[in-house]
């Protein structure tokens, strides 16, 4: 899209970019995020862009596609983005008051839904931590915490606070911690015995 000049507005910089609905969307560090043409990653339109607010200024921390919607999580609130194209997107708050605390924080992929904020592990949208028994952990000001989840064994793994630990989406808030002496001997079994 050009401008009166004839010159293309400017796109912002990601720093965060995620595929849902057959568009790029890229979030820039601010409460907004932009999307592309359907099926079209080099056709970009400034009005495409959804803003999300709450009672205070928030950044877009994370994103994640979750099957029918993106996932949008701000410092202090977690957001939904429904709809099927430019002309109708629905956006919703899902949780308000805690958010993802960095880009890797919020894992979904459709079936599961978790997310780490500064107060614990939230499963499918609670407001309510999941992580109770680590909750002296979640005392300490974390800045960043990373997520994933095998879904042939149905584990969610978190990283924070230097730590990891595993816990079966099916018996949410039971918590094995891996120590790095035993994700060593896995690699190391792993790469003598191909299992």
């Amino acid at each position: 899209v050009l401008d009166d000049a004839g010159v293309p507005y400017p796109l912002p910089v990601p720093w965060l970019v995620v595929n849902w609905n057959n568009r790029l969307w890229l979030a820039d560090g601010t409460n907004r995020i932009q999307h592309c043409q359907n099926e079209s990653p080099d056709e970009w339109d400034p009005l495409w862009t959804l803003e999300f607010q709450g009672n205070a200024q928030e950044s877009v921390v994370s994103m994640a596609a979750h099957g029918d919607v993106l996932l949008v999580s701000l410092n202090r609130s977690l957001w939904q983005v429904d709809g099927t194209s430019q002309y109708y997107w629905a956006i919703s708050e899902v949780i308000h008051g805690v958010g993802a605390i960095g880009e890797q924080a919020l894992y979904a992929d459709g079936s599961v839904l978790a997310m780490v904020s500064r107060v614990g592990l939230h499963l499918s949208g609670d407001l309510k931590p999941v992580s109770d028994d680590l909750r002296e952990l979640f005392a300490v000001n974390q800045v960043d915490a990373r997520l994933t989840f095998e879904p042939k064994t149905r584990l969610l793994f978190m990283y924070v606070g230097g730590r990891l630990f595993a816990m079966h989406v099916d018996n949410p808030g039971v918590f094995s911690e891996i120590s790095r002496v035993g994700l060593l001997g896995a690699f190391n079994r792993h790469i003598v015995t191909g299992k």
